[in-house]
């Protein structure tokens, strides 16, 4: 009975976040409007780096989706192609709500229906990793807190770098896969070092 009451909670949250996601469009266009307003205000010099810092987290996102992923799969013998079409509909969505909550419930979907794994399996470990894998999250903690404390004037050596991407990590796995969680943990390591947000 116990497991009954849970399996139905589980169901339930999974269908609120199923339509949430509706929403999503809207917020987005809510933020973009209001950022693209803030950034016609700023210099030319800040417009370009602020660029610059958005084509890193784009690319780094990129990098680990089509370069790292496919050689993990391919070195576990499992067609990267045959993944990628299968669960396309919810990278799409994890991509663009930048929530691994939010796109749990089309996740779990894909998984099943689409590449044919048990209910059993990814009902286990999907919600699982969709809370402490957060390898874009641990790249956007990097690159946001290392730009903005390299606009405010700190200067990083080598082992700066290598100890933030560390420190990222071990944030990352601890982060709420919601939207904007890593900016939260971000804001929270930018305060702790003095640097004005």
């Amino acid at each position: 009975q116990l497991n009954g009451f849970f399996s139905a909670f589980f169901a339930a949250i999974l269908k609120v976040t199923h339509w949430l996601v509706f929403l999503m469009p809207l917020g987005v266009w809510a933020f973009v409007t209001m950022f693209t307003d803030n950034c016609l205000n700023e210099s030319a010099d800040k417009l370009h780096s602020f660029f610059l810092y958005i084509a890193c987290v784009l690319g780094a996102n990129l990098i680990h989706g089509f370069v790292v992923l496919p050689i993990f799969l391919k070195l576990k013998g499992v067609p990267p192609s045959k993944i990628a079409k299968g669960a396309l509909s919810a990278l799409t969505l994890a991509f663009f709500t930048r929530a691994s909550n939010a796109a749990l419930p089309v996740t779990l979907q894909c998984s099943q229906e689409k590449l044919g794994h048990s209910k059993r399996v990814s009902g286990f470990t999907l919600p699982l990793c969709s809370t402490i894998n957060m390898i874009g999250c641990s790249a956007f903690i990097t690159i946001t807190v290392l730009y903005v404390a390299a606009s405010s004037g700190m200067v990083f050596g080598p082992l700066d770098y290598l100890l933030w991407a560390s420190i990222a990590t071990l944030a990352a796995i601890g982060n709420a896969g919601v939207a904007m969680g890593c900016y939260f943990l971000s804001s929270a390591l930018l305060a702790a070092m003095g640097v004005p947000l």
